[in-house]
């Protein structure tokens, strides 16, 4: 019984690679077509694209990014972006290496990290500088003067410890270097 067995399996094993081997055999066998032929075939279908939507564009997500693009909403404001810089308190300024990092705090209660180029204000403004005790950033002010478009740069100092507000908390200084 157990000859029998072994050999069925042997069979089957041999039918197995016997089928490949003819498919090698045949595939080597097959005769070219003249190039006139070739050529007919390889043209008999053309994909044209005109009028069907791009396949690997995804159907769901994330917009052109045409700024042509009516339909494209425009970003609104970050949380920073949403306050007057005269309401941010810088309670920590940390120097290193890898770069200059200040956190504030928000009228909401909450702290943000902020760096060198980070939206902040009201009024379009970017963080332009980290010292050990300042943060410095620029906003662009446009206003009507009697028809007149002025538009005003102005940079406002974020201290950790300011001198006219004595209640504000001890804030802290890191300075980071290799040694």
């Amino acid at each position: 019984m157990i000859k029998q067995g072994l050999m069925l399996v042997f069979v089957c094993c041999l039918v197995f690679v016997m089928s490949f081997t003819s498919v090698v055999f045949a595939a080597s066998e097959v005769k070219t077509l003249p190039s006139d032929i070739a050529k007919e075939q390889k043209l008999a279908f053309q994909y044209n694209p005109e009028g069907r939507r791009e396949p690997f564009k995804p159907l769901i997500g994330l917009p052109d990014d045409d700024p042509g693009d009516p339909f494209l909403p425009e970003p609104g404001p970050t949380l920073l972006e949403k306050y007057d810089l005269n309401q941010f308190q810088v309670i920590g300024i940390i120097l290193g290496e890898l770069g200059d990092y200040a956190r504030v705090l928000a009228p909401n209660g909450k702290s943000y990290t902020i760096k060198v180029g980070t939206p902040i204000g009201m009024f379009k403004g970017k963080v332009i500088s980290i010292s050990d005790n300042v943060v410095l950033v620029r906003e662009i002010k446009r206003f009507d003067d009697n028809g007149t478009i002025v538009v005003e740069e102005p940079e406002t100092s974020l201290y950790l410890n300011p001198i006219n507000k004595s209640p504000q908390p001890e804030g802290t200084l890191f300075l980071l270097s290799k040694i």
